[in-house]
């Protein structure tokens, strides 16, 4: 049942935490993340395998090419949690932005905010290029939460992103915070190479 998931990943974390987790446990848990088809119970083993420190980068990055797309999801915020994402993990984060899958699309939208300011651009890019997600109730929004820090650092990329957004409340809000920032001229000169339907 998902209670006694629940209560033997508090359990073991706390084996863990204590140093007397024994491999068996461990090679257990990956064999339940890595060779269960049941995507429900591999999540059980991925979420044990993360929260008892079992999970090095070499593996998250691995679960990025999952064929599930929840354990890809899962491996994107298991990687951003604690803001210390590598070169090598953004690249492939990267790589990823354009993922087929709307919830895939959604993680990357959310760990943005943990990603460096400056390193934020491609994913940015690469998410608001994609239409399918224009109506969605959270993606757009959540891309704006990790682009608008941007905004500021350079006016000039983000209003280029803004006139190439497939998602039109992006670049509404892009062309607000622009104007914030003082950077009407720039506003001005970018909306007349847009199409009417951008900035």
């Amino acid at each position: 049942s998902v209670w006694h998931a629940r209560r033997a990943r508090v359990i073991l974390q706390e084996r863990a935490a204590k140093g007397t987790i024994v491999q068996e446990a461990r090679n257990r848990l990956f064999d339940i993340y890595q060779k269960e088809s049941n995507v429900d119970l591999r999540l059980r083993g991925f979420w044990a395998l993360h929260v008892t420190g079992q999970l090095t980068e070499s593996d998250l990055l691995t679960a990025l090419n999952d064929s599930e797309e929840y354990i890809r999801g899962w491996a994107i915020q298991f990687l951003g949690e604690d803001r210390e994402i590598s070169p090598k993990a953004i690249q492939q984060l990267e790589a990823l932005s354009q993922d087929k899958s709307p919830i895939v699309r959604l993680y990357m939208a959310a760990v943005l905010q943990r990603i460096p300011i400056n390193e934020r651009w491609n994913i940015s890019t690469a998410l608001t290029s994609n239409t399918q997600d224009k109506d969605d109730h959270n993606i757009p929004k959540m891309i704006w939460f990790g682009l608008e820090p941007t905004i500021a650092t350079d006016i000039e990329r983000a209003l280029d992103l803004g006139i190439n957004s497939n998602i039109p409340v992006i670049a509404e809000y892009i062309a607000r915070r622009v104007i914030n920032e003082d950077g009407i001229e720039q506003l001005i000169a970018a909306s007349q190479k847009s199409s009417p339907n951008q900035i």
